[in-house]
């Protein structure tokens, strides 16, 4: 076999990985955005499922009570944890004589001239922050003054990026002092481990999880915040 075409051999080769190079960057890329759009989809879906349960289980002069309930709720948690004046705003309609309900942020100032759809102009930390406040907001309105078990979170914050993470954390304990309710928190967070009272890791060992009292640890940990 000749120089010139062991040459050939190796661009073609060359040109050949290339393009495989260029299909594997554009599949990255197709994979990156599915995934974007799958979390903005479990967001919109969480948000989704919050509106529905506070039609559903309350009257006309019940419904005004739960959204002014919700509203004060929700934006203390955002100003807690942005440290800014934005306002979280519910506008209740009609659509075929159904009652329906629509989430609004305000800016930061506190604007309400234009109002945005949290799913929409925000950053999924935003809307963290928005169900996370929901889910407190409805909880307290379903069991009221007999509202004296715990609230168990999931990833809570998951999206909030580092530098509003420790405002989430000052927050669940600051509302779990005022309103004497304890917080069960999973999360893989170091700066919400740091709030608990009591912090257990879980290591899975040989398909059988093991729970450890280990508080420097990065695993997944459950706190129990009193």
């Amino acid at each position: 076999m000749d120089v010139s075409t062991i040459i050939s051999y190796v661009n073609s080769k060359t040109d050949e990985i290339s393009i495989k190079k260029a299909q594997r960057d554009n599949l990255l890329e197709q994979n990156d955005y599915l995934s974007k759009k799958i979390s903005d989809l479990e967001e919109e879906i969480t948000l989704n499922q919050a509106a529905s349960l506070l039609i559903k289980t309350a009257s006309r002069k019940a419904r005004a009570h739960a959204i002014n309930t919700c509203e004060n709720i929700v934006t203390a948690c955002l100003r807690d944890v942005f440290m800014n004046d934005m306002k979280f705003i519910i506008r209740e309609f009609e659509d075929r004589k159904t009652p329906q309900i629509e989430f609004y942020l305000t800016d930061e100032n506190g604007d309400e001239s234009n109002l945005t759809l949290p799913t929409e102009s925000r950053g999924g930390g935003v809307v963290d922050i928005v169900a996370l406040g929901l889910r407190i907001a409805i909880n307290q309105l379903l069991y009221g003054e007999n509202n004296f078990g715990p609230l168990v979170f999931d990833e809570p914050a998951k999206y909030v990026s580092i530098d509003y993470i420790g405002n989430v954390g000052l927050f669940l304990k600051k509302f779990s002092k005022d309103f004497d309710r304890q917080i069960i928190m999973v999360t893989h967070d170091a700066y919400l481990s740091n709030i608990g009272d009591s912090i257990f890791t879980v290591e899975k060992n040989s398909m059988v999880s093991e729970i450890i009292n280990d508080i420097n640890s990065d695993k997944n940990t459950l706190i129990i915040d009193n």
